[in-house]
Protein backbone atom coordinates (compact mmCIF):
# COMPACT_ATOMS: atom_id res chain seq x y z
CA UNK A 1 0.00 0.00 0.00
CA UNK A 2 1.31 3.44 -0.79
CA UNK A 3 1.64 6.73 1.08
CA UNK A 4 1.56 9.89 0.06
CA UNK A 5 2.88 13.21 1.36
CA UNK A 6 0.69 16.16 2.28
CA UNK A 7 2.86 18.26 3.96
CA UNK A 8 3.63 16.75 7.64
CA UNK A 9 0.90 14.69 6.79
CA UNK A 10 1.08 10.96 5.80
CA UNK A 11 -2.23 10.17 3.67
CA UNK A 12 -2.81 6.28 2.85
CA UNK A 13 -3.73 5.54 -0.86
CA UNK A 14 -7.52 4.76 0.00
CA UNK A 15 -7.75 8.17 0.70
CA UNK A 16 -6.58 8.41 -3.31
CA UNK A 17 -8.86 8.98 -5.96
CA UNK A 18 -6.73 10.47 -9.17
CA UNK A 19 -2.91 10.08 -9.59
CA UNK A 20 -1.37 11.67 -12.49
CA UNK A 21 2.52 12.13 -13.37
CA UNK A 22 3.20 15.29 -10.86
CA UNK A 23 -0.06 15.29 -8.57
CA UNK A 24 -2.61 13.37 -6.77
CA UNK A 25 -6.19 13.76 -5.39
CA UNK A 26 -7.38 13.14 -2.41
CA UNK A 27 -10.58 13.37 -0.70
CA UNK A 28 -11.02 16.42 2.50
CA UNK A 29 -10.94 15.41 6.18
CA UNK A 30 -12.84 18.58 6.64
CA UNK A 31 -15.26 19.31 3.46
CA UNK A 32 -17.08 22.67 3.38
CA UNK A 33 -19.35 21.59 1.02
CA UNK A 34 -19.96 17.67 -1.15
CA UNK A 35 -17.32 17.31 -3.31
CA UNK A 36 -14.32 19.50 -1.42
CA UNK A 37 -11.72 17.36 -2.82
CA UNK A 38 -7.90 18.33 -2.70
CA UNK A 39 -5.31 18.19 -5.57
CA UNK A 40 -2.00 18.13 -4.22
CA UNK A 41 1.54 18.16 -6.54
CA UNK A 42 4.10 14.96 -5.60
CA UNK A 43 6.54 17.44 -4.73
CA UNK A 44 6.88 18.66 -1.47
CA UNK A 45 7.07 22.78 -2.30
CA UNK A 46 5.34 25.13 -0.33
CA UNK A 47 4.58 27.33 -2.90
CA UNK A 48 3.60 27.67 -6.41
CA UNK A 49 6.96 29.37 -7.77
CA UNK A 50 8.69 26.53 -6.50
CA UNK A 51 7.24 24.21 -8.63
CA UNK A 52 8.76 23.69 -12.26
CA UNK A 53 6.73 24.56 -15.35
CA UNK A 54 5.93 21.18 -16.24
CA UNK A 55 4.57 19.91 -12.47
CA UNK A 56 2.67 23.58 -12.26
CA UNK A 57 1.19 22.89 -15.65
CA UNK A 58 0.23 19.07 -14.11
CA UNK A 59 -1.23 20.67 -11.24
CA UNK A 60 -3.69 22.35 -13.05
CA UNK A 61 -4.93 20.05 -15.72
CA UNK A 62 -5.09 17.50 -12.45
CA UNK A 63 -7.48 20.34 -11.10
CA UNK A 64 -9.48 20.75 -14.25
CA UNK A 65 -10.26 17.14 -14.89
CA UNK A 66 -10.93 16.25 -11.55
CA UNK A 67 -13.24 19.56 -10.67
CA UNK A 68 -15.19 19.03 -14.07
CA UNK A 69 -15.77 15.40 -13.11
CA UNK A 70 -17.14 16.38 -9.46
CA UNK A 71 -19.19 19.07 -10.33
CA UNK A 72 -21.55 16.64 -12.95
CA UNK A 73 -21.19 13.99 -9.95
CA UNK A 74 -23.03 16.47 -8.15
CA UNK A 75 -25.38 17.99 -9.89
CA UNK A 76 -23.33 21.50 -9.25
CA UNK A 77 -23.89 24.58 -11.18
CA UNK A 78 -19.94 26.24 -10.66
CA UNK A 79 -16.83 25.37 -9.19
CA UNK A 80 -14.69 27.01 -5.94
CA UNK A 81 -11.15 26.46 -7.28
CA UNK A 82 -8.33 27.69 -4.45
CA UNK A 83 -4.86 27.78 -3.92
CA UNK A 84 -4.08 29.64 -0.84
CA UNK A 85 -0.17 30.24 -1.93
CA UNK A 86 1.42 30.82 1.27
CA UNK A 87 0.83 31.25 5.08
CA UNK A 88 -0.47 34.54 4.80
CA UNK A 89 -2.97 33.58 1.57
CA UNK A 90 -4.38 30.89 4.42
CA UNK A 91 -2.27 28.10 3.50
CA UNK A 92 -1.93 25.64 6.35
CA UNK A 93 -0.55 22.82 5.18
CA UNK A 94 3.01 23.44 4.07
CA UNK A 95 2.53 21.80 0.35
CA UNK A 96 1.21 23.36 -3.16
CA UNK A 97 -2.48 21.99 -3.10
CA UNK A 98 -5.61 23.40 -4.64
CA UNK A 99 -8.94 22.77 -3.07
CA UNK A 100 -12.25 22.32 -5.61
CA UNK A 101 -15.60 22.68 -4.34
CA UNK A 102 -18.63 21.61 -6.13
CA UNK A 103 -21.43 24.65 -5.70
CA UNK A 104 -24.92 25.11 -6.10
CA UNK A 105 -27.54 28.00 -5.70
CA UNK A 106 -27.35 28.94 -1.92
CA UNK A 107 -25.08 26.29 -0.68
CA UNK A 108 -24.09 29.06 1.64
CA UNK A 109 -25.59 32.34 2.97
CA UNK A 110 -22.73 34.75 1.22
CA UNK A 111 -21.05 32.91 -1.51
CA UNK A 112 -17.59 34.53 -0.64
CA UNK A 113 -18.06 32.91 3.21
CA UNK A 114 -16.06 29.83 1.41
CA UNK A 115 -12.96 31.88 1.53
CA UNK A 116 -13.43 32.66 4.83
CA UNK A 117 -13.81 29.01 5.99
CA UNK A 118 -11.02 28.07 3.75
CA UNK A 119 -8.98 30.35 5.63
CA UNK A 120 -10.12 29.21 9.48
CA UNK A 121 -10.33 25.14 8.27
CA UNK A 122 -8.00 24.14 11.02
CA UNK A 123 -9.87 26.34 13.46
CA UNK A 124 -13.52 25.79 13.45
CA UNK A 125 -14.46 22.98 16.27
CA UNK A 126 -17.86 22.61 15.04
CA UNK A 127 -16.18 20.95 11.69
CA UNK A 128 -15.33 17.44 13.08
CA UNK A 129 -13.03 15.42 11.16
CA UNK A 130 -14.14 12.49 8.92
CA UNK A 131 -13.15 9.00 10.21
CA UNK A 132 -10.26 6.75 7.83
CA UNK A 133 -13.23 4.56 7.17
CA UNK A 134 -15.55 7.78 5.87
CA UNK A 135 -12.97 9.22 3.80
CA UNK A 136 -12.15 5.70 2.11
CA UNK A 137 -15.57 5.40 1.26
CA UNK A 138 -15.96 8.51 -0.27
CA UNK A 139 -13.02 7.94 -2.53
CA UNK A 140 -13.91 4.52 -3.44
CA UNK A 141 -16.95 6.65 -5.33
CA UNK A 142 -14.49 8.88 -6.51
CA UNK A 143 -12.76 6.06 -7.95
CA UNK A 144 -15.63 5.14 -10.07
CA UNK A 145 -15.74 9.16 -11.90
CA UNK A 146 -11.69 7.98 -13.05
CA UNK A 147 -11.93 4.42 -14.18
CA UNK A 148 -8.56 4.75 -16.23
CA UNK A 149 -7.21 6.72 -13.43
CA UNK A 150 -6.37 4.57 -10.29
CA UNK A 151 -4.12 5.15 -7.24
CA UNK A 152 -1.08 2.81 -7.61
CA UNK A 153 -1.79 1.85 -11.48
CA UNK A 154 0.94 4.80 -11.65
CA UNK A 155 0.11 7.92 -13.44
CA UNK A 156 -2.54 6.71 -15.92
CA UNK A 157 -5.68 8.76 -16.87
CA UNK A 158 -5.62 11.75 -19.06
CA UNK A 159 -3.43 14.51 -16.84
CA UNK A 160 -0.84 11.29 -16.70
CA UNK A 161 -0.54 11.11 -20.70
CA UNK A 162 -0.65 14.91 -21.05
CA UNK A 163 2.90 15.86 -22.89
CA UNK A 164 4.67 18.98 -22.20
CA UNK A 165 7.87 20.38 -24.45
CA UNK A 166 10.19 22.62 -22.51
CA UNK A 167 12.81 23.55 -25.74
CA UNK A 168 15.66 25.09 -24.25
CA UNK A 169 15.15 28.67 -25.24
CA UNK A 170 11.66 28.73 -23.48
CA UNK A 171 9.23 26.40 -22.00
CA UNK A 172 5.98 25.77 -24.03
CA UNK A 173 2.67 23.59 -24.02
CA UNK A 174 3.04 21.31 -27.10
CA UNK A 175 -0.20 21.96 -29.34
CA UNK A 176 -1.82 18.80 -28.76
CA UNK A 177 -2.12 20.05 -24.57
CA UNK A 178 -3.68 23.44 -25.81
CA UNK A 179 -5.36 21.79 -28.81
CA UNK A 180 -7.00 18.31 -28.07
CA UNK A 181 -8.22 18.30 -31.58
CA UNK A 182 -4.74 18.63 -33.38
CA UNK A 183 -3.88 14.92 -31.98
Amino acid sequence: MSVYRFGRILLEESQVFFESKFSFGSVNLKPLLPGHTLVISRRCAPRLIDLPPEEAADLFLSARIIANTLEKHFGATSLTLALQDGPDAGQTVNQVHIHIIPRKPNDMKWNDEIYRQLESEQKEPERKPRTADEMAQESILFRTLFPSNQPGSHFGGEAGQLLLSTPSSSSSFSSSVLDPASK
